[in-house]
């Protein structure tokens, strides 16, 4: 039966206090008496622990708060969130999404269909929602049986896995977690690693709203610079991966460096930019052969 499938439903959260009714509500409408929710606050300096005392004091039995006593990052807090459940399956969720509506039932189901097989993460699809406006359908791809190929895919962009969109078996954080070094693009790592040593399940069906505001895509801008190519260090780390992935780096290298580009001629950084794409065509030349690193150069 569906309801033997126990979840644990994962939020970090840092100064979006304002935000976290709308996760809590939509979470908590839904959990299920052997269901965890765990919320991470991540040392928090506006009034989100007293948000969450509040909604701990309704609900004592459902909800866990877990305190940082100074930032560590969102990483970490996913990671810390980890070790404070018990449940077979994890769901993350961010402090600013929205669970739809009959997420967590389509989640029992696909668990329970699928708990004697081989599968460690379910991906689906989810809403986005840039200011507060008519949220539109992001629909996820299937994965291909072959890991290393859902690796590539995954690196080069074919398949984007946002959090609040999957749910994992708890058992892959044993060998797989968030890079807590880095301040940004700390996912695509973490999908890069689960991608490249377990097989994954695509599920036809929308589970959550992610919201895109203006505060959270100037922290991404800020922290672009910041994290500059370690991606490509901690996505290629040998302990990590398959000797067979190896042959992608420098492909990656460059499309990061590109990207890095485009983010300085963002910030109007334009010699900055003219130098990651001298860096992109020294370390992999046959990135010219992408549109997208052709539009750059010729702004550089």
């Amino acid at each position: 039966m569906a309801a033997d499938v126990k979840l644990s439903i994962i939020i970090p959260a840092y100064n979006y206090a304002h935000y976290l009714p709308r996760v809590l509500d939509s979470v908590l409408t839904q959990l299920a008496k052997t269901d965890e929710l765990v919320v991470v606050d991540d040392a928090s300096s506006d009034n989100t622990l007293d948000v969450l005392q509040q909604y701990k004091n309704q609900y004592p039995e459902q909800i866990k708060i877990v305190q940082h006593q100074k930032n560590c990052g969102v990483a970490a807090a996913r990671n810390n969130g980890v070790s404070h459940v018990s449940n077979d399956y994890v769901i993350f969720l961010d402090s600013d999404d929205n669970l739809l509506d009959g997420a967590l039932a389509t989640w029992r189901e696909v668990a329970l269909q699928h708990q004697d097989s081989d599968f460690m993460l379910f991906a689906a699809n989810h809403h986005t929602v840039r200011d507060d406006k008519k949220a539109k359908e992001r629909k996820g791809k299937a994965f291909s049986k072959f890991k290393i190929e859902n690796f590539r895919r995954h690196i080069f962009k074919e398949i984007q896995i946002p959090n609040g969109s999957f749910m994992a078996k708890r058992s892959i954080f044993e060998k797989v977690q968030y890079p807590e070094s880095i301040a940004n693009v700390e996912d695509p790592v973490f999908f890069a690693h689960v991608l490249a040593n377990y097989n994954c399940l695509h599920v036809d069906a929308f589970v959550v709203a992610i919201y895109h505001h203006a505060d959270s895509l100037r922290h991404h801008e800020t922290h672009n610079f910041e994290t500059g190519l370690k991606t490509v260090d901690l996505i290629f780390d040998p302990k990590h991966l398959p000797a067979e992935c190896m042959r992608y780096k420098k492909p990656y290298q460059a499309r990061r460096l590109i990207s890095l580009a485009r983010h300085a001629l963002r910030c109007g950084k334009k010699p900055e930019a003219k130098n990651y794409m001298k860096q992109a065509m020294q370390v992999y030349p046959r990135c010219l052969l992408s549109w997208r690193a052709i539009k750059t150069l010729c702004r550089v």
